[in-house]
Order: C-alpha cells, then sequence, then structure tokens
C-alpha cells in the first residue's frame, strides 16, 4: 500500500492537468492508507482483548506523530522557488513509504516467527 501510494503520489505531482492530478492524489490516499485494517487486525489477533484499546491508541497517535513531521519536513526544504517543493515532497513521500514498507516487513516477520499465518500483502 504504501508503496503504491508513494507512486500514485508521485504521478499526480507530474500530471498534466488538475483532474488528473487529483485524482491520483486521491487515489493515492485510498491505496496509501489501506495499511490500516490488516494493521488493525493483526492487533486484534495477537494483543489479549483487555489490552487492545492500548495498543490501538498506540498505533494510532505513533501514526499521526510521524505523519505531522511530513509538512514540517517539507517546509524545512522548501528554498521558495516555483518549482522548489517538488523535490522535498516527492523525497518525504519515498521515504515515508520505505520506511513503512520496512516495518510492516519486519512485523509479518515477526508475526510468522511466533506462529501466526503468513501476512499476505
Amino acid at each position: 500500500g504504501a508503496v503504491g501510494g508513494a507512486a500514485l503520489l508521485a504521478a499526480a505531482l507530474r500530471a498534466a492537468t488538475l483532474e488528473t492530478a487529483v485524482a491520483l492524489a486521491i487515489a493515492s490516499l485510498l491505496v496509501g492508507e489501506c495499511w490500516l485494517g490488516p494493521m488493525m487486525s493483526l492487533l486484534a489477533r495477537d494483543v489479549p482483548p483487555r489490552h487492545l484499546g492500548f495498543h490501538v491508541s498506540v498505533l494510532l497517535v505513533s501514526n499521526q506523530l510521524v505523519a505531522g513531521l511530513g509538512p514540517w519536513l517539507v517546509a524545512a526544504c522548501d528554498d521558495s522557488t516555483a518549482d522548489g517543493l517538488r523535490r522535498p515532497v516527492i523525497a518525504v513521500v519515498v521515504s515515508t513509504s520505505v520506511v513503512s514498507a520496512a516495518g510492516f516487513a519486519a512485523l509479518g516477520c515477526w508475526s510468522r516467527s511466533r506462529g501466526g499465518p503468513p501476512v499476505d500483502g
């Protein structure tokens, strides 16, 4: 999801028309955020019910903290030119997608090592 969302957003940033850019950006959000359902399923399966609320809240707070870094990083890299935001936005999207993909791959390996079913991406 994260890698597919990054590719769609990169295409949106290079789109020739506004309509195409908006459509690709919306598709990027839908594809990029599709990890949340499987992650909640893993939590529900692996965490005891009395601790589930705490773990879900930690996941959501962590997600918001990391997501909040993106705009700050883009602003820090902006050189105030007309084309100045393109490279920082692409860099932030690609780097966060790579980190997310690595994290979910590690989570899948951890889940398998605990005897859980394979996690399909």
